[in-house]
């Protein structure tokens, strides 16, 4: 029952954000509070009832500004459809590679077709709550995927994505 509230929940707050094109003040672009860009890396649905992961950088026009790490996990969904949920943390580069501690947080879900091709949409979230205790809203992350089977293999497949995320 929890994970249906939660995934119910969840979907909720994704579907009740504009699309990130539309995040930008005025439309003449980001915030001065609010960095912009792509993303890229490697999708490994889960195998055999496994949950599989998700690792990337997100990039903006001053470069490589954060890393990605995921747990695909799937969940059971209705009318045939496939999919589950993306959690997972956001951490700042330095000139060293990935720093220690996560920055933020990044919660959402993906659905999935028979060919292996996909969409994902994700919140950021801060690490610490707010003063009423909800999650803090930072940014939202979403993209495609494809991670096709190759005659019984289950090979890694690789992503694409845009985010946005804000002081």
């Amino acid at each position: 029952m929890l994970h249906g509230w939660f995934a119910g929940a969840l979907a909720f707050l994704l579907l009740s954000f504009s699309p990130l094109s539309a995040q930008a003040a005025g439309g003449a672009g980001p915030s001065p509070d609010c960095a912009t860009g792509r993303a890229r890396g490697a999708w490994d649905l889960p195998a055999d009832r496994n949950p599989g992961h998700a690792r990337g950088l997100l990039f903006n026009v001053d470069g490589v500004q954060l890393a990605l790490g995921a747990r695909l996990t799937p969940l059971p969904l209705p009318g045939g459809l496939r999919g589950g949920r993306i959690d997972g943390d956001l951490y700042r580069m330095t000139s060293a590679g990935p720093s220690p501690r996560p920055i933020a947080e990044l919660h959402g879900t993906y659905l999935v077709g028979p060919e292996g091709r996909g969409r994902f949409e994700a919140v950021i979230v801060a690490l610490d709550p707010g003063a009423s205790g909800r999650p803090r809203l930072l940014g939202k992350f979403e993209g495609l995927f494809a991670d096709p089977p190759q005659r019984g293999v289950n090979p890694i497949g690789g992503f694409v994505g845009r985010w946005i995320l804000c002081r």
